[in-house]
């Protein structure tokens, strides 16, 4: 029951952030960022030459890998110190004494 009420507080944050930030979506503002970023993606093209000719699942599936190899990466490291902070605290308890 805790976690759903955590839950419900950070979803009514988020709520609460998006619609305050709602409005700023139709100011002048917002609609010549949204005009330069169209006109920076149409003059700057992130695909190489001849890719054109190439099948659409091979960008799904670069894509795909892309992602999961940067999620792996950071995931496996964060395993590696884990594991050795927990032999170190293995390594450290006090072994009873018995007289």
């Amino acid at each position: 029951m805790e976690t759903i009420k955590r839950t419900m507080i950070v979803f009514l944050a988020i709520l609460i952030v998006f619609l305050a930030m709602l409005p700023l979506a139709q100011t002048d503002w917002a609609e010549s960022m949204r005009s330069a970023s169209a006109l920076e993606g149409q003059a700057v093209s992130g695909a190489p030459q001849g890719s054109e000719n190439l099948p659409s699942w091979v960008g799904f599936m670069a894509g795909f890998l892309k992602e999961t190899v940067l999620m792996m990466i950071p995931g496996s490291i964060t395993l590696l110190i884990l594991r050795a902070i927990k032999r170190f605290y293995r390594s450290k308890k006090v072994q009873p004494i018995y007289e």
